[in-house]
C-alpha cells in the first residue's frame, strides 16, 4: 500500500508541484516513467513530484550542492528528455535549470539526506518512500511492460 501524506490544516507545503506542468505534461512524464522504467502509476506520479520539487530548489539555489536519489534522478530525467515541457517548467520556475547527471548511480546518502533536509526547509514537500537509497517499492514486475506497449 502506498502511505497517504496528510498535512494537519495550515502546515501544508507551499509549493505545489503539479501546478507549475499541465495535466497533460504531467500525465505524459509519468507515463513516461511507468513505460520506461517499470513503474507503478501512483509512485511515478510521486517521483516526477519530486523531481518538479527539486528542480525548484535547484532554480532558488543553482550554487547549492543538491544530490537526488536513485528514484528521483529517473524523474529528473524524465522531465530533461521532453525538451519542449522541461523548457516550459524552467520557465515557470524561474530559468532555466541546468541538470547534469550523476557519474555512477552510487548516492552519497549524507549528501540525499542533506537534500532532503534543504526541501523540508523551504517548505517543499517530501516523500520520503522515493527517497530512499537502495530504492524503494516504486518498481514493478516485468509484467508491467505489457501495459505500456502501446505507448
Amino acid at each position: 500500500m502506498i502511505p497517504v501524506i496528510t498535512w494537519d490544516e495550515g502546515s501544508a507545503p507551499a509549493f505545489d508541484p503539479r501546478k507549475y506542468v499541465s495535466v497533460e505534461t504531467f500525465d505524459k512524464l509519468t507515463k513516461y516513467l511507468e513505460c520506461e522504467n517499470v513503474m507503478h502509476p501512483r509512485n511515478a506520479q510521486r517521483v516526477i513530484e519530486q523531481a518538479i520539487s527539486l528542480l525548484k530548489l535547484r532554480a532558488d539555489n543553482p550554487d547549492l550542492r543538491l544530490t537526488a536519489s536513485f528514484e528521483v534522478e529517473m524523474g529528473l530525467r524524465a522531465c530533461v528528455l521532453h525538451t519542449d515541457e522541461y523548457a516550459r517548467l524552467c520557465v515557470r520556475l524561474g530559468g532555466f535549470v541546468h541538470y547534469e547527471p550523476p557519474i555512477s548511480d552510487d548516492r552519497d546518502e549524507d549528501d540525499v539526506q542533506r537534500t532532503i533536509a534543504r526541501m523540508r526547509a523551504a517548505g517543499l514537500p517530501v516523500h520520503d518512500d522515493v527517497w530512499t537509497q537502495g530504492g524503494s517499492s516504486c518498481f514493478r514486475g516485468d509484467h508491467a511492460r505489457s501495459a505500456c506497449d502501446d505507448v
